[in-house]
């Protein structure tokens, strides 16, 4: 494996991986997003900053397999926690990932779809989940140990859906009905995209959040009288503060700010996905 592509959706996500190779030059290219390359412990890296959600890392991800053939695909950056022994700044190493949002609404349940994979051959390919790359996951074992921070670092299943997830119900029930322990949007999206090109792929998020109703937006720069006369006219009193911050900023996108602490806690997830990512590279073999 000698040339490594990586996405991330957000600039928060991609900046630890530029400042840790100052040499990394953005390259002008077809694709959708931004992109740079350079080179680290003797492979060749392509970093790809796709955008947030599964369509954007779909489409980033066959981007940058059509036009540069990469060897294997990461997908990285943050994740918020479906499992309570999760603290922020851990790693989940994704031994498998799923869509959580693709499949049948029924009025008692969700069932999700059993993916059916368009192949060459007339035997039809049916999955529950992306496996990970079984190279990709040994590298990450190896250096696991020599993983000094404090965060932990786990194995286990990332659901992938075009949701953020500020609820403890959609959380107990994503963990319950997956047996997941993080969610992301981009993941299983950028999973399948590499399964239909038979590209190796892992996918490692660090915890920002715990996908709960916990997590602290800024709501400081808004003039209190036009967020509480837009809360009172569109929602009433039934609804939470939390859900009226969110549907306020849902029609004022520009004035969405996610308090200090979660930009902190971003920022730490970020970092420790990209440090864990760029020790594998020393595990990975020269040819596959």
């Amino acid at each position: 494996m000698q040339h490594i592509a990586i996405l991330c959706a957000l600039q928060q996500e991609i900046t630890p991986f530029i400042r840790h190779i100052p040499a990394l030059q953005e390259m002008e290219w077809p694709g959708i997003a931004r992109l740079w390359q350079g080179q680290h412990a003797g492979k060749t890296l392509t970093l790809v900053l796709s955008g947030i959600g599964k369509v954007h890392a779909a489409a980033a991800a066959q981007s940058v397999i059509t036009h540069y053939a990469p060897d294997a695909v990461f997908s990285c950056g943050t994740a918020g926690s479906l499992d309570d022994q999760y603290q922020i700044g851990d790693i989940v190493v994704g031994q498998q990932t799923v869509q959580h949002d693709y499949g049948f609404v029924l009025p008692e349940t969700f069932l999700p779809f059993t993916f059916r994979l368009l192949t060459k051959t007339k035997t039809p390919k049916f999955l529950k989940e992306f496996p990970a790359d079984e190279t990709l996951l040994n590298a990450a074992h190896q250096r696991e140990s020599q993983w000094t921070p404090r965060s932990q670092v786990f194995y286990s299943t990332i659901v992938t859906g075009d949701q953020v997830i500020f609820s403890s119900a959609k959380r107990q029930a994503l963990a319950q009905q997956f047996h997941a322990t993080a969610v992301d949007m981009e993941s299983a999206a950028i999973a399948q995209v590499c399964l239909l090109n038979h590209i190796p792929f892992l996918s490692i998020r660090g915890i920002s959040d715990h996908a709960d109703e916990t997590i602290p937006i800024d709501t400081s720069h808004i003039d209190p009288n036009e967020f509480v006369s837009y809360a009172s006219a569109s929602v009433g009193e039934k609804f939470s503060l939390l859900t009226k911050a969110v549907m306020y900023f849902s029609q004022h996108p520009s004035e969405f700010v996610l308090s200090v602490q979660a930009r902190q806690h971003m920022k730490l997830a970020a970092q420790n996905s990209a440090v864990f990512t760029l020790t594998l590279f020393h595990e990975l073999p020269a040819n596959s």
